[in-house]
């Protein structure tokens, strides 16, 4: 076969650090990803590593989001934050769903684990409407993420469960 064994740094490299592998070239490729793509993130000031633009280019990400991204989360998000974020579809609009439904104190982590599991501001209402009060964001999310709803809830309430405070 022609192909050469995939090199250690791949992924890591630069532009106009080394030569692209054939593979490299193809995940690009495949991605989406462009100079003009590439430009565009380094615009917002990411670095336009294979593995960065790769993973971006995979994921939706624009320069756009990255931007608005990082009005709502700070300046800091790392490549794979965001990335994290686009595949769950964390966005703006989400985290003010969240606020809105009193959790202030959010980071980029929380949002893209309730996003993940589906917790949503009306499943939230769900669950208070159901009793469950004090709660922190991630005990809700670890329960959304095993199905606890607020059927669920009732459910053990009318067999007798406390479960009015369950945090």
């Amino acid at each position: 076969t022609d192909r050469k064994e995939p090199r250690e740094s791949e992924g890591d490299v630069n532009a106009g650090d080394r030569e692209l592998s054939v593979d490299e070239l193809i995940a690009m490729r495949t991605a989406g990803v462009t100079a003009e793509y590439i430009d565009s993130l380094k615009s917002v000031g990411l670095e336009p590593s294979v593995g960065v633009v790769t993973a971006m280019g995979h994921a939706g990400v624009t320069a756009d989001y990255v931007k608005r991204m990082r009005a709502v989360f700070g300046p800091r998000l790392t490549p794979d934050q965001i990335v994290s974020m686009r595949h769950v579809g964390v966005d703006p609009e989400f985290v003010e769903q969240l606020k809105a439904a009193g959790f202030h104190q959010l980071d980029a982590e929380t949002a893209t684990h309730a996003r993940a599991v589906g917790l949503s501001s009306e499943w939230v209402k769900q669950m208070r409407d159901a009793g469950v009060t004090s709660t922190s964001i991630n005990e809700l999310t670890g329960m959304r993420a095993v199905g606890v709803s607020a059927e669920y809830v009732r459910e053990l309430k009318a067999a007798g469960f406390n479960v009015n405070d369950v945090g």
